[in-house]
């Protein structure tokens, strides 16, 4: 299953009180986010994301297959990939993303779709 693609907006926090206000250098954000790089690692399924922070918190930002949490064995295994990101001068970000056919990707999507 994939995703519409979702635009937002880095100027449009979408929140009136809560929250801290953000000075993005858009700018620098749309170079990285249409550069070379970025966009190699998009065409080649390369930006992966989890289900929920723990793997990111526990084993760093881009986990390995899995490790150790308390001496046990923990599998890490993606949840989607990200197959469009864009950045325009005006601050929209695009981006889409395929749910993988993993446990965790079947629960984001199930979880997405209601």
């Amino acid at each position: 299953m994939e995703t519409p693609v979702i635009r937002y907006n880095l100027r449009e926090r979408g929140r009136k009180h809560v929250g801290q206000p953000r000075n993005f250098n858009i700018k620098a954000i749309c170079d990285a986010i249409n550069g070379p790089a970025c966009q190699e690692r998009v065409r080649n399924r390369d930006m992966q994301g989890y289900y929920g922070h723990w793997p990111r918190i526990k084993f760093g930002l881009n986990p390995a297959e899995g490790g150790l949490d308390g001496g046990k064995p923990a599998l890490v295994e993606p949840a989607l990939v990200t197959t469009l990101l864009r950045a325009h001068d005006d601050g929209t970000i695009e981006h889409q993303a395929e749910f993988l056919d993993t446990d965790s990707g079947q629960v984001a999507a199930k979880l997405y779709a209601s």
